[in-house]
């Protein structure tokens, strides 16, 4: 069975046969990903397969409108039998997979396909990029200077004379250094950053506790200097004691502090002199106060 519109569905088929070796290239890049072992390969790599990835979506978006064409042709047709018979040749194409690039026609699957792929190679990425971090932080530990260990001398036999303090005497100590052990693989570097960053936790946990930790002292309570504002040389220490024990306590109402005021005030004789030494620093709501207490 051929089709009317032989010409749009061999277009069609040309943006799958340039779709294919696109996807294949793909999924040699994302493989390439499993061997890389620093961070420029990763990020070389990522960048080749991010570009074939766009190209793909393009080819795709081409190929969607070639096979929208041919729909839309189909569905003007006048002729109710020829129409009937386009659409069971589009139905046919649909489930079949193209011969030369092993596509499905299918534009719905093929565009699962490439988000398949897509998805897989942002998988894969995230899978090489912390493999290669973990190598990294065993790379680093491995060039820390091993210190050496110092040499104990055996037992050594000693004179029953105490004046005789000869010296020990014993086999030769082996001072070089035991091999130290790393795990190999990528499930024995994994379990190695994770004993890293616990032992990096419990630092950092250990150092806040120290910080956080003040020392139980009672210390003893602070008695509020008075004013009674006939000696205005005691102004500047009693306005400075009520600033900060109470006026600029942040934890302190207007109410306790509107409370405390008069228990540091004596009977004043000019009134009028505390009003206006309240007034430039601390507003009309303290002159009101100042006025109540007098």
């Amino acid at each position: 069975m051929t089709s009317t519109f032989a010409s749009e569905y061999s277009n069609s088929h040309s943006k799958l046969v340039a779709l294919q070796p696109v996807i294949n290239s793909i999924n040699d890049k994302i493989s390439k990903l499993f061997d890389v072992t620093k961070n420029d390969e990763i990020a070389a790599c990522s960048s080749t397969v991010a570009r074939a990835i766009d190209s793909a979506h393009s080819i795709f978006e081409e190929y969607y409108e070639s096979v929208a064409e041919i729909q839309s042709k189909i569905d003007s047709i006048d002729d109710e039998d020829e129409k009937e018979r386009e659409s069971n040749f589009m139905l046919k194409k649909k489930e079949e997979t193209d011969a030369t690039s092993a596509l499905p026609f299918n534009s719905e699957k093929l565009n699962k396909l490439i988000t398949k792929l897509e998805d897989r190679y942002h998988r894969v990425l995230e899978s090489a990029t912390k493999r290669v971090v973990s190598m990294l932080q065993v790379n680093s530990i491995n060039s820390l200077p091993i210190p050496s260990v110092p040499s104990i001398p055996s037992s050594a036999s000693h004179s029953n004379n105490s004046d005789d303090q000869s010296t020990p005497t014993g086999s030769a100590v082996d001072n070089s250094t035991p091999p130290h052990d790393f795990p190999s693989g990528i499930a024995g570097i994994d379990a190695l950053v994770q004993r890293i960053k616990c032992l990096e936790s419990r630092e950092v946990s250990g150092n806040q506790s120290l910080l956080s930790h003040t020392p139980n002292i009672a210390l003893p309570p602070i008695k509020l200097e008075s004013f009674d504002g006939n000696d205005i040389t005691k102004w500047p220490a009693y306005k400075y004691q009520l600033d900060t024990l109470i006026l600029n306590q942040s934890h302190l109402s207007e109410v306790a502090k509107a409370f405390y005021f008069p228990i540091t005030t004596i009977t004043v004789s000019s009134p009028i002199t505390l009003v206006h030494l309240f007034a430039p620093s601390s507003g009309p709501d303290w002159i009101r106060v100042a006025r109540c207490i007098t």
